[in-house]
């Protein structure tokens, strides 16, 4: 029988490092891209150097333009291959043991104040027919036991948003989970985002 624990452990530790590799994933997008942008524009900044500035800053727009749409392409697909292993992990889930606090202190509600300043990589496309003033978003997602960012979910005005403010809260790198008797606790949040467009 202790065996039997022993091996479901293991298997549980399996299945949430494989759903972390999703993730982790996730954020190496983001430096990956960095740097091909920043190699473009070495490279570009000598190759293009004859033209007049004004054309030069065209082509380099219009190629930045295109790696960065190749970006959030990687991370949208990115996104839902995090979706699926959730979903797995949801369905081979049993719970997993209770874990003791990693500190005596006081759970402290995760400070976001300035996690979509540092993390959200969104510019809201205004047409001259929409009348709409901002976007807005509603995230929730749960901190598991281990202090790890799961089932992220955002509805909202706009599609692009939310999904960008989803992959903003993926990037967080972990939160101290909620303690209560001793014993951390998977807990769920919920916060709004506001965009409001530059005139």
């Amino acid at each position: 029988m202790k065996k039997f624990y022993i091996l479901l452990l293991l298997v549980f530790g399996c299945v949430i490092n494989a759903q972390l590799k999703e993730v982790r994933e996730l954020r190496e997008i983001e430096s990956k891209y960095d740097s091909i942008l920043v190699n473009y524009q070495i490279k570009a900044t000598d190759s293009l150097a004859n033209l007049k500035e004004k054309d030069r800053n065209k082509i380099m727009a219009s190629k930045e333009r295109k790696i960065l749409e190749r970006k959030r392409k990687d991370e949208y697909a990115q996104l839902e291959k995090i979706r699926k292993k959730e979903l797995e992990l949801s369905n081979d889930n049993t719970g997993g043991n209770s874990l003791p606090c990693q500190s005596s202190e006081p759970f402290k509600k995760p400070n976001t104040s300035d996690l979509f300043d540092r993390n959200l990589k969104y510019k809201p496309t205004i047409s001259k027919t929409d009348n709409r003033k901002e976007s807005y978003s509603e995230v929730t997602f749960i901190v598991s036991k281990e202090g790890w960012i799961e089932n992220v979910n955002a509805v909202g005005t706009d599609r692009n948003l939310n999904k960008q403010v989803e992959i903003a809260v993926y990037r967080i790198e972990k939160f101290s989970p909620s303690c209560l008797d001793g014993f951390s606790q998977r807990t769920r949040f919920k916060m709004p985002v506001r965009i409001v467009p530059e005139n």
